[in-house]
C-alpha cells in the first residue's frame, strides 16, 4: 500500500519537482539539511475489516509530514501530496481519505539556527494488502 502511494506521489509533476524521490519514513530520515525538503510517513495501524468476499480489506492510518527549512516550501509539499492523495484509488488502495492536518515547526538538529517547518496529515487507507 505504502510503496503504491508513494509512487502515486513520485509520479506527480508538482510533487517530484518539489521533493524529488525524498520519501522517507519518519525512521529513515537523518539530520541532513541536504534531504530537504522531504515527505516522511508512518503507518500506524492495519486494522483488519471483516468482508463478504474472500478478498482481506484493511484500514490504515497513514502520518505524513511535509518538512522544510521554509515555511512556504513545507505548505507547497503538503499541498502537492494531498492533492494527489486525497480520493486516490489504485491495485490495492480502495479509498484514501485526508482526515486531518496540523503546521509546526521543530528545533534544529544539530544544534543550529535553522529551524524545520512542518505540515503533518493523516489520511485513513482502505487496502488489500
Amino acid at each position: 500500500m505504502i510503496t503504491e502511494l508513494r509512487a502515486a506521489l513520485i509520479a506527480d509533476a508538482d510533487t517530484l519537482a518539489l521533493v524529488g524521490n525524498r520519501i522517507f519514513p519518519f525512521t529513515r530520515m537523518t539530520n541532513g539539511k541536504e534531504n530537504l525538503p522531504a515527505l516522511l510517513y508512518e503507518i500506524e495501524g492495519d486494522e483488519l475489516l471483516p468482508t463478504f468476499t474472500k478478498d482481506t480489506l484493511k484500514k490504515s492510518s497513514v502520518t505524513m509530514m511535509a518538512i522544510s527549512l521554509s515555511l512556504s516550501v513545507s505548505e507547497s509539499v503538503y499541498e502537492a501530496a494531498a492533492v494527489v492523495l486525497d480520493g486516490f484509488t489504485g491495485t490495492t488502495v480502495v479509498s484514501c481519505r485526508l482526515v486531518s492536518t496540523d503546521t509546526g515547526e521543530i528545533e534544529p538538529f544539530d544544534g543550529g539556527d535553522d529551524y524545520y517547518y512542518t505540515h503533518s496529515f493523516t489520511l485513513e487507507v482502505w487496502h488489500t494488502s
